[in-house]
Order: structure tokens, then C-alpha cells, then sequence
């Protein structure tokens, strides 16, 4: 017996369609995973705030299917979520070119040409707020609004925003845009201050008010609360922004160096540059007295912003206080020379001459600059000290009882009355300048702007003036990149690398310009040699893995992921990408192993692994497990539609289904968007038999997601189950053309030959094959269509590919044995033994054991007990029971088999084998 029989393929077609693509809310092949699971994972690591995971599982994604507007789309919003403009603009662009709405990706595209300072481009959008649908017109005046501010025209943004709140009053980017203009316009802080606390209030989670409540309070000197403000604004971006620049600058005001340098040294990890940032480290290493340290970051500053004066006067204290006369001398002209008018550069020019001891000049400036500052202190406090070394204790006596007066409390005002009493004193100290700050446009302020001409043109300017320096050239190569020439920011990279070979920030934006065109062997290298100095460079562990993830290394992925957790052991993202890397190696005991040994807080706080335990539990059948470990995740994130979804897909597993359905509906409700869930929806209500209401849902569906492959895949699987062939075919032959996968081509092959289209059916799973050769479920269709058809020789033959590579298919044993019983009854005969050793208790394959013995040996014992326990085991298979009734015939057990053929024309009337039964029955005597 076949146990696909030729005149039962149709029914077996249609009745496996359920099993084949049905119900299980996901599958995951974990050696070659598609891009709607890469998708899905990219979800979850959203979800988790893990933005380079995502984007790697989005890049991979559109490694297999370059066209994938969704995923362009959310790779786009990936990036923006980091903080990556330029990168969001141009996948957006790419999705739109690809056919997605402008209208859809507007917002999204505004807030990546705002990241880059491209103001006049939003409002010269074609799409201007008027024209998009209405849920999304008050966000777009909104970033309009913010767009105008950018470009210094107020009012407009005034009016900008004033329309927002008319669409929307409770819009919270629009309310603290205009909260921000009552600060620019009037300098109304009280308002700013309630506008932003009430935002804080309703939208606890919007940063940006956060931000402005720090602003609010720092204007006014409240620093210990600016510092909170800031910190929470801090919390709420998943990237680090200039908030924790701000807080920094608080904490060095408030005394805390340590907490500012935390902050300084958080951005300088991530690469972040800014003449500012290098200040306040500079700063911060002056109040240490870390002179060195202090003076290599007002360096950085001043390279950065060759204008930055407030660093430049800092710089020229060190050179005082470290005895370089000269340098100090030269540096305090400078600065005298751009602010003539500024009182505290006299006195550091006068001291810069004091100790050179070129007393004349020092005091002609002072005496310039307390005569327009009758009252300066400072400047009164270095005339007296003057003149005291110039032999005239009177005038300094003149001079310091004037500096007390005016600040009877400083003691270090008095100290010196009593010195130039005593007729005595040796020089100055100089007082840091840092609570009179002011910032020049810099490099990287016109690099924010997207001005990267001139942004480039000083980065060379001070490259030029300092050639061994390797920042300017960073910033150049970074402005390059962003200007679109990949080839000359490679060559500066390079540059670097040979000023300061393994640069981590250099060696490592190399990789990825090598990485993403298409170099992967260079970027290896490249990031071997980076870690080899810097085995803790998490980011450049990522990027190395990612790469060898494309090159499908392996072992060598596993092995860079285990060594890096060792000297990383606190990193949730090695450690989450191992426990990637081991379920996609089908490396389960590993995976389960790693996160068993992963700190319960951290386990519990990164849902990431929760997912991978739970998904592993399910890959070796421990339902349960499964069960509870997804059940955890959504304990810990009881808004997360994927860890509801996945909670589903176990219960439905465990044969769960009404807890299923309740999980599935809050995956629903927490995303509507989430694809994975909808479709998930559609088959529950199909497994329910509600067919009217899975018509709705996917036509809902349909409607919010448009024409994709998963969207007419899943149409096509709904219109084949309840038998419009013919729309199934419509539907599948689009999915296929748009996105060829092996799950589309098996439909599409049973809508064909459920319409007796068997050629075409054939030719589907051929070209499937062609494209995807050795899929297992392919060929065992397709050799089951062959078997149809009368194509014996063909089916052995892709019985014979699918035996090479699955050695224990039961079904393909059976199969292949029948079809060679005339041929090589010995070989059939063998195939069928092994079929029946690995399935003991399989009726239909101790039938066809039996039949081929009987065609050895009519008269085999072991043939007639075979099909004596195959008949007992399937009492209503007409086609056992008649081979049970043959053999009980040839038996001369006429009674016997009177009993058995004719309790099967009773059980089985429909049956083609009933004919033959009552044929048997009128040869048998009667009794």
C-alpha cells in the first residue's frame, strides 16, 4: 500500500494545508531563518531598547529580500530612534522609491531631517500638514514648528505650533515647542516651567520635558534640580544627547567631579564629539589640578572651535601655573585681541606678563581695564600685587583697601591688605573663569547643521596645524561619510590608523565602511586587530560579529561571542547575541546553559533571553517550560504585543487554545500594527471555523498593511482552506512573484491542483526547488504530485534526493518502496523493513511490508501478521481491510474473510475499494 495513494492526492492536498502552514502561531527553521522572523526579532529588540541588534536583524532581512518595504521602514525608524538621521533619511527614501506612501513615512522623514538640521527641506515638503490624513496633521505642524526655530524664524514657528494645539491640544511636542519659544521670545520661565511640568505629568515618559524643566531650573541657579531633570531626561532617551553634556556642566558646578566626569566619559565611549564636551573635561580635570589631563582637553576643544576663547583662557591658566611663560604669554594676547573689552582677559594678559616680569605692561592693561571697571576686584587685587613688585607698597595699599571695600568678605582679599602692609608679596594665582562661558560655532556645530563643507574646512584647517592629531581627522572623515564620499572618509580612516594604528573609533567606522561595501574579509581584519588591543570595544565586539554572522562563520561567530562575554561579562548585548548565535546554531544545551548561568536581575530587566529560552524550550518539545518562560516575559513587560504573541504560540501548542485566543487578542490590542499577531488572529478565528470573521480580519488586515507577501500569502492560505481555489491561485501567484518563498509555493502548487491544474502545480515546485534546491517539504510534495500523475521513474527520483538528505523519512521509505516493488522487489523489500523498523506501529506501513511479501512469498506467515495487526489498528481503511480479506481469502478462511469484507462495504461505502470487496464476496461459497 502507498501511503499516498493516486486516487486520494486531491483530499490529501487540501487536508494538510491546516497542518503544513496552520495554526502554530510561528516556526523558526533555525539554520536559515527568513525575513519576516528576522523582522520579528528586530521587533523584540526594539522593544528592548537593543537599537544595533535590530538594525543587524533588519540589515539581514533586506540581505535576502532588498525590496521589503517594511523593513526599510522600521530600519528607518530604527535609526531614528538612535539618533542616526542620515542613515533613517536614506532607508526612508529607499522604502518610498519602493513603493510606500510619502504620506506614511512623513513624520518619520521630518524627524531625520531635523536630527540633520535640514529645516528649510521640511517645509518645503510636498506633503506640507494640510495634505496628510488628520491623525497626523497636528504632529506635522508640530515638527514644522521645529523646524522654523532651527531656521531662527520664531513667529512662523509660533504659528506653526498654534496650529498643532488647534488639532491637537494635548500634542506634547507641540506644547513644549512653544513653551521653549515663551523662553527665546519673552523669557517667560514661569511659563515654561508650567507648561513643561504639566507635560511631565500627562506624558512622564516624554523627554523633552524633562529636558526643559533642567533648562528652567539651571537658568535660575537651581542646580541640584536641574541636575534631577536633566538625569530623568537622560533615562528616557534610548541614545545619550546633550543632556548629558548639561549634566555634566550642573554636577561640575555643584562640586561633583566624579558624577561629571561619569557623565563626560559615557559619550566620549559612544564617539561622541563636541568642542564642548572636551571644555567641560577640561574643566573637570583643572578642579583636580590634573594639569596634563586638563590641558589635552582644552586642546580637543580649542581643535575642535579654534574660536572656543573661554577654553583657550583656561589653557593659557595651565601655562601660568606650570611656569610656560611663553606659551601662556602668547595665548593671553590672543585672547585680548578678540575681546578688547573683556576685563578678566586683561588680568590674565597682565599676569602672562607678570611672569615675565615685564611689570609695565602688565599694569598699562590693567590700569585700561580698571578704568572702565572701577570696581573689579580681580583687577584692583593684581594692581596692588603689582605695585607691591614694583617697590610701591602706598599704591598697593591703594589699590587692595579699595578690592576690600568692595568685598570685605574675602579673606584672600584681606590676607593680601595685610601682605602689602608687611611690604611683601610673591605673584598670583589665577582664578578659573568657568561661570562665564560663551560657545563659538565650531566644526562640529556646522557638522550638526549639515553644513559639512565647512565643517570639513576646518577639520582640515586644524589637521593642517596639527598633523599628528588624530580628531580633526576623525570629524573630517565624519563629514565625508555624511556628504555621501565613502571613498575619501575611508582614505582619512586610513590616515588615522597609520598616526595611530587600532584608533578605536577610526578602526571601527573603517570595518563598517568596508563591511557594508561588501569587504567582509577586510573588515575582519580590521576588527581583529582593533580587539586584540581593545578586547572590552563592546561596539567593535558587535560590528565583528555581525560580520561574521554574513559570512556565515559559525564557529568562529560562537567562539569572538564567548571570549568577548569573558572580558565583558556584565554586556547584555554580547551576551544576548551569544544566546542568538547558539540558537541559530541549533546549539540548545548551550543556550539553555548561558542563560542559567545568566544573573537573575539581569535576566529579568533584558526580556531578549526570556525570549530565546522560551523559544528554545519550545524546539525540544518542553511545552510547559515554554509555557512559564514566556509567561514570565509577559510579567515583565505586560505591554509587549511580541512577548503576549509568543505566549500564545506555546499555549496553543500545550493545547491551550482559550488562554491562547486571550493572549493573542492582548498582543493585538498592545501593537495593532504587529503583523506576526494579526496573522496570528486570522488563522485562530480560521481554526474556530468563525470564517465570516476571518474574512473580516483579513480584509481589516489587508487594508492596514497593503499588498506585501506576507499580506497575500496569508489571503491566499484563507482562500484555499475554505476552497476558492481560484482566488488562492490570484492571491499566491503575487506573493510568489514579490517574494519567492518555500511556504508560498506550496499553496500555490495545492490551489493549482486542487483545480486539476497538475502541470502548473508540478512546475511551481520545480521552480521552487530551482531557486531553493533540497527543500525537504518540496520535494516530498512534489514527489507525491509525480506519484499522482503516473510519473513513477521521476518520483523515485525525488525520492532518491529527499532519501540522500533525510536517510529516515518514513513516508519516502514507504513511498519508494511500493513504486520500485516491480523493479527490485529485493531493494523495495528493504526500504519497506526499515520504514516499518522506524515506524512499528504504523498501519499503512505494515501494509505495504505485507503486500511486497505477498509478492515474494503468497504464502508468508509474517505477510499475514502484519495485515492481521494492521487491521485491527484501522478497522475503517477500506484498502487494509481489503488486503486483510485477500489474504484471509487465499487462506481459504472463508468464513473469516465473508466477516472482514463485508463489515468494510458497511464502514466504507463511498470507498473505491468497495467494489473489489463485493466482487471477493461473490467468489467465496455460500456456507
Amino acid at each position: 500500500m502507498k501511503l499516498i495513494d493516486a486516487g486520494h492526492l486531491k483530499p490529501f492536498f487540501l487536508g494538510h494545508v491546516l497542518f503544513l502552514l496552520a495554526i502554530g502561531l510561528s516556526a523558526c527553521n533555525f539554520f536559515e531563518r527568513s525575513p519576516e522572523e528576522y523582522i520579528e526579532s528586530a521587533y523584540t529588540y526594539l522593544e528592548q531598547g537593543d537599537f544595533t541588534a535590530a538594525i543587524i536583524e533588519l540589515k539581514s532581512a533586506l540581505q535576502i529580500t532588498p525590496d521589503n518595504v517594511e523593513a526599510r521602514k522600521l530600519l528607518a525608524d530604527t535609526y531614528l530612534s538612535s539618533g542616526k538621521g542620515v542613515e533613517a533619511e536614506k532607508e526612508l527614501r529607499r522604502a518610498i522609491d519602493l513603493g510606500m506612501s510619502r504620506v506614511t513615512g512623513e513624520t518619520t522623514l521630518a524627524r531625520a531631517l531635523l536630527m540633520q538640521a535640514k529645516f528649510q527641506q521640511i517645509i518645503d515638503s510636498p506633503i506640507g500638514p494640510r495634505a496628510a490624513p488628520k491623525h497626523k496633521q497636528a504632529e506635522l505642524w508640530s515638527l514644522r514648528g521645529e523646524a522654523y526655530v532651527g531656521l531662527n524664524n520664531l513667529q512662523a514657528a509660533d504659528t506653526a505650533y498654534h496650529s498643532a494645539l488647534a488639532l491637537d491640544a494635548t500634542l506634547p511636542e507641540a506644547r513644549i515647542g512653544r513653551a521653549r519659544l515663551a523662553v527665546f521670545m519673552r523669557n517667560d520661565l514661569n511659563t515654561a516651567r508650567k507648561v513643561a511640568q504639566e507635560v511631565s505629568v500627562s506624558n512622564p515618559s516624554f523627554m523633552p520635558a524633562w529636558a526643559l524643566l533642567g533648562d528652567v531650573h539651571l537658568t535660575e541657579g537651581e542646580l541640584e534640580q536641574a541636575e534631577a531633570m536633566y538625569g530623568r531626561a537622560i533615562e528616557l532617551s534610548y541614545y545619550l544627547t546633550p543632556n548629558s553634556l548639561k549634566r555634566a556642566d550642573v554636577r561640575l558646578r555643584n562640586g561633583d567631579i566624579p558624577g561629571a566626569i561619569e557623565d563626560i566619559n559615557s559619550l566620549k565611549e559612544i564617539g561622541y564629539v563636541d568642542p564642548a564636551l572636551f571644555y567641560i573635561e577640561g574643566r573637570a580635570h583643572f578642579e583636580n589640578a590634573a594639569w596634563t589631563d586638563a590641558q589635552r582637553a582644552f586642546e580637543q576643544a580649542i581643535e575642535l572651535a579654534p574660536k572656543h576663547w573661554p577654553a583657550k583662557v583656561y589653557l593659557a591658566s595651565i601655562h601660568v601655573s606650570q611656569g610656560r611663560r611663553q606659551q601662556a604669554l602668547t595665548l593671553a594676547q590672543q585672547l585680548t585681541a578678540q575681546k578688547p573689552d573683556v576685563n578678566y582677559l586683561k588680568g590674565l594678559l597682565a599676569v602672562a606678563y607678570i611672569n615675565e616680569r615685564d611689570f609695565l605692561q602688565a599694569k598699562k592693561h590693567l590700569e585700561l581695564a580698571v578704568k572702565n571697571s572701577p570696581g573689579d576686584v580681580y583687577i584692583l587685587s593684581l594692581l596692588g600685587q603689582i605695585t607691591l613688585q614694583e617697590g610701591k607698597p602706598e599704591l598697593a595699599l591703594e589699590y587692595l583697601s579699595r578690592a576690600v571695600a568692595i568685598d570685605p568678605d574675602s579673606a584672600e582679599l584681606r590676607q593680601q591688605l595685610r601682605v602689602a602692609q608687611l611690604i611683601a608679596g610673591e605673584g598670583v594665582l589665577l582664578n578659573a573663569f568657568g561661570d562665564d562661558e560663551e560657545r563659538f560655532l565650531s566644526a562640529l556645530h556646522y557638522f550638526k547643521k549639515g553644513d559639512y563643507q565647512a565643517a570639513l574646512a576646518i577639520a582640515q584647517q586644524l589637521h593642517d596645524e596639527t598633523p599628528q592629531a588624530v580628531d580633526p581627522l576623525n570629524l573630517a572623515s565624519a563629514c565625508l561619510l555624511a556628504s555621501g564620499n565613502t571613498l575619501q572618509a575611508k582614505l582619512t580612516l586610513e590616515r588615522v590608523l597609520k598616526i595611530e594604528p587600532n584608533n578605536p573609533s577610526a578602526a571601527r567606522n573603517l570595518a563598517i565602511i568596508e563591511w557594508r561595501s561588501g569587504n567582509l574579509a577586510r573588515a575582519e581584519v580590521i576588527l581583529s586587530n582593533l580587539l586584540v588591543v581593545h578586547p572590552q570595544d563592546e561596539a567593535a565586539v558587535l560590528v565583528q560579529a555581525a560580520v561574521k554572522s554574513e559570512q556565515k562563520k559559525t564557529e568562529e561567530l560562537v567562539e569572538l561571542l564567548q571570549q568577548s562575554l569573558q572580558v565583558n561579562a556584565s554586556s547584555y548585548r554580547i551576551r544576548s547575541m551569544l544566546a542568538l548565535a547558539y540558537y541559530n546554531a541549533g546549539r540548545i544545551d548551550e543556550l539553555l546553559m548561558l542563560v542559567r548561568n545568566t544573573p537573575s536581575r539581569q535576566l529579568l530587566e533584558q526580556s531578549r533571553l526570556l525570549e530565546l529560552q522560551g523559544k528554545a524550550y519550545l524546539l525540544r518539545g518542553e511545552l510547559d517550560l515554554a509555557v512559564t518562560t514566556f509567561a514570565l516575559w509577559v510579567d515583565q513587560q505586560p505591554t509587549s504585543a511580541h512577548a503576549h504573541f509568543f505566549y500564545a504560540d506555546a499555549l496553543s501548542r500545550a493545547g491551550k487554545p482559550g488562554l491562547a485566543k486571550q493572549a493573542l487578542a492582548l498582543a493585538v490590542s498592545a501593537n495593532p500594527n504587529y503583523l506576526a499577531a494579526r496573522v496570528g488572529e486570522v488563522k485562530m478565528l480560521m481554526q474556530d471555523k468563525l470564517l465570516d470573521q476571518a474574512r473580516r480580519a483579513m480584509a481589516k488586515l489587508k487594508q492596514d498593511f497593503g499588498v506585501s507577501p506576507a499580506v497575500l500569502g496569508l489571503e491566499g492560505w484563507l482562500l484555499l482552506a475554505v476552497g476558492d481555489f481560484a482566488g488562492a491561485e490570484e492571491a499566491l501567484s503575487q506573493a510568489v512573484e514579490l517574494q519567492p518563498s518555500m511556504d508560498v509555493s506550496l499553496l500555490l502548487a495545492r490551489a493549482l491542483w486542487a483545480q486539476a491544474k497538475y502541470q502548473p502545480s508540478l512546475q511551481v515546485l520545480q521552480q521552487s526547488l530551482t531557486q531553493r534546491p533540497g527543500e525537504l517539504p518540496v520535494l516530498l510534495q512534489l514527489a507525491e504530485g509525480q506519484m499522482a500523475r503516473g510519473l513513477a521513474l521521476e518520483a523515485v527520483d525525488t525520492y532518491q534526493v529527499i532519501l540522500y538528505q533525510a536517510p529516515d523519512n518514513v513516508l519516502t521509505l514507504n513511498n519508494i518502496a511500493w513504486l520500485t516493488r516491480e523493479s527490485n522487489l529485493e531493494q523495495a523489500i528493504i526500504y519497506a523493513e526499515r520504514a516499518h523498523q522506524l515506524a512499528p506501529e504504523a498501519s499503512g506501513v505494515a501494509d505495504t511490508l505485507a503486500m511486497l511479501l505477498l509478492q515474494q512469498n503468497s504464502a508468508s506467515d509474517r505477510a499475514f501478521s502484519l495485515l492481521q495487526k494492521a487491521a485491527k489498528q484501522a478497522p475503517y481503511n477500506a484498502e487494509i481491510q481489503l488486503h486483510f480479506g485477500e489474504i484471509l481469502l487465499a487462506r481459504v478462511n472463508h468464513k473469516e474473510a465473508r466477516k472482514v469484507l463485508k463489515t468494510m462495504v458497511l464502514n466504507t461505502p463511498d470507498s473505491p475499494f468497495v467494489k473489489q470487496a463485493q466482487q471477493l464476496l461473490s467468489t467465496i461459497p455460500q456456507p
